[in-house]
């Protein structure tokens, strides 16, 4: 199976995949929009939190990196 095909794949057989790619770098919204439209209603998508928040600043003077990211999470 191609790459481009494991989201389809895992939208078939399960209610939620956690994205880990999050952790390294912000998806835009488009790419979110995306996710969204080739996942049935209801699918959940769990995403980490971004490393440059979680790990480098543990959560300390990052007021828009946060936002940032769950601005493009939001559906």
């Amino acid at each position: 199976m191609r790459p481009a095909e494991y989201l389809s794949f895992y939208a078939e057989h399960f209610q939620t995949v956690e994205v880990d790619s999050t952790f390294y770098a912000c998806p835009s919204v488009q790419t979110v929009r995306n996710w969204a439209a080739r996942t049935p209603e209801g699918f959940t998508f769990a995403v980490k939190g971004p490393q440059a928040v979680t790990n480098e600043k543990a959560l300390a003077g990052c007021p828009r990196a946060p936002g940032s990211f769950l601005d493009a999470q939001s559906r």
